[in-house]
């Protein structure tokens, strides 16, 4: 090999080692910025695989799971809602205080709950999370299925 070969195999193993080193913040960073860029141009798969990302590098930001959550609901199948539970499920954990999120996963719950009143205008695949489950740990199950929010809800004054 001579002196040039080796010069530029160097600086390529130096850049290659630079554009590894780049910090989690700035491969978080980059990752939503694309995955922003993807939702707005309801590329919804590959927003999904930019904010999966962001949750990989950084699994405590209730932004990446509640932008995650968002365009699992655009993608709208059964897979995607159960995915935008999950993670709608994560942000409230993550964000007690982010209202949307909260609001988003009791949209879930009523629909899981009222499958007769939520498929008006909606897929018949949401009705069937309520009728399986599916996706949802047991204890989830129970909760979705037998909460006293639901039977609180049969029981409200009728307004006139």
């Amino acid at each position: 090999m001579n002196a040039r070969t080796l010069t530029a195999a160097f600086l390529l193993c130096v850049l290659s080692l630079i554009a590894c080193a780049q910090s989690p913040e700035a491969k978080k960073a980059k990752h939503l910025e694309r995955g922003l860029a993807y939702y707005e141009k309801a590329m919804y798969p590959e927003a999904v695989v930019e904010f999966k990302n962001v949750v990989q590098l950084d699994p405590k930001d209730p932004d990446g799971h509640y932008r995650l959550a968002l365009t699992y609901l655009k993608l709208k199948s059964l897979q995607d809602l159960q995915a935008a539970f999950r993670e709608l499920r994560s942000v409230v954990e993550l964000a007690p205080g982010n209202r949307d999120a909260q609001l988003k996963l009791a949209e879930l719950y009523l629909i899981a709950q009222q499958p007769a009143e939520s498929n008006r205008g909606r897929s018949q695949k949401r009705s069937h999370l309520h009728r399986t489950g599916a996706g949802l740990r047991p204890e989830e199950r129970h909760e979705l299925r037998g909460s006293d929010a639901a039977q609180s809800c049969d029981s409200r004054p009728q307004l006139n």
